[in-house]
């Protein structure tokens, strides 16, 4: 898997998201790292309400299909996670 840049709370950061749409607010993806730092799983959620921005769902739509997800199947509201 490659490196993956995230915050220091495990949430993925992307280059597009929009702060000023409450979907793209609501919408995104999160790393949990076991105890010698690896990735072992990685959650994305849709956000329940909102517009997201057609350049933010690119950049997670590709993230996604790198990880098997096809992001526009997820319901909105609903998370998917897959164990690496």
């Amino acid at each position: 898997m490659e490196n993956i840049s995230t915050n220091k709370a495990g949430f993925v950061n992307f280059q597009n998201k929009n702060w000023s749409f409450k979907g793209d607010k609501g919408t995104f993806a999160k790393v949990t790292r076991n105890d010698d730092d690896k990735i072992i799983a990685i959650t994305v959620k849709v956000a329940a309400k909102g517009m997201i921005s057609s350049e933010y769902t690119k950049e997670i739509s590709d993230f996604c299909d790198k990880l098997g997800i096809d992001f526009s199947s997820i319901p909105c509201g609903q998370s998917k996670t897959v164990e690496i």
